[in-house]
């Protein structure tokens, strides 16, 4: 259940978006209670304190474990050409 290229980490708004089988009102509602349905697990840090960010292949094991996805679905994206690609993480720097 390995992808070629994902992405090392993402943010909520970027989960939804690499992971649009599950609704967005679904993924609020995961978020909301993440620490009792074990989405919690999978945080990591992120490039600031103000937005939650998530180990990609920590989420698709988690999301395959409860059924939103099947390890089948992660193999078909992986055959897409470019599937990662129109996701970007950027870091950005304050100039001091």
């Amino acid at each position: 259940m390995t992808l070629k290229n994902p992405p090392v980490r993402a943010s909520r708004k970027a989960i939804k978006k690499l992971f649009f089988k599950v609704r967005s009102e679904t993924w609020d509602n995961l978020f909301d209670y993440e620490k009792h349905n074990g989405l919690h697990a999978h945080r990591v840090k992120g490039p600031d304190a103000l937005h939650a960010f998530y180990n990609v292949q920590g989420v698709m094991t988690w999301l395959v474990e409860r059924d939103y996805y099947s390890p089948e679905d992660f193999d078909r994206a992986e055959r897409i050409p470019g599937h990662w690609s129109g996701l970007q993480v950027r870091t950005h720097t304050l100039a001091g």
